[in-house]
């Protein structure tokens, strides 16, 4: 159990650790982005395959590969559409273009 815990409080660490690099120095915008990009793409592709091994159980592997297909197409194009209105506000430029670094 002290193992566990020990495990646990190293990943949890990850979490202090960012608060404080991120409070020392201001971050440019690109390096922050690029994180935040694999992290959530690390996040969907692990729900992803949670939902496929359920799915696959429970149904039709054909049905789950079709849904996991139409909403990854949809999460797409909803994201390349906020990406498009997000840069017409800005007036054209970056959404986080004040790089201070």
């Amino acid at each position: 159990m002290t193992a566990a815990i020990g495990w646990g409080a190293l990943a949890a660490s990850s979490l202090v650790i960012g608060a404080l690099l991120g409070i020392l120095r201001p971050w440019p915008a690109r390096p922050v982005g690029l994180v935040l990009a694999f992290g959530a793409g690390a996040l969907i592709s692990a729900v992803s395959f949670d939902l496929f091994e359920e799915g696959n159980e429970v149904g039709d592997a054909w049905a789950v590969a079709i849904g996991l297909g139409a909403g990854a197409v949809t999460y797409f194009a909803l994201d390349r559409l906020v990406g498009r209105r997000s840069r017409r506000t800005n007036g054209g430029g970056d959404a986080g273009s004040d790089d201070k670094g």
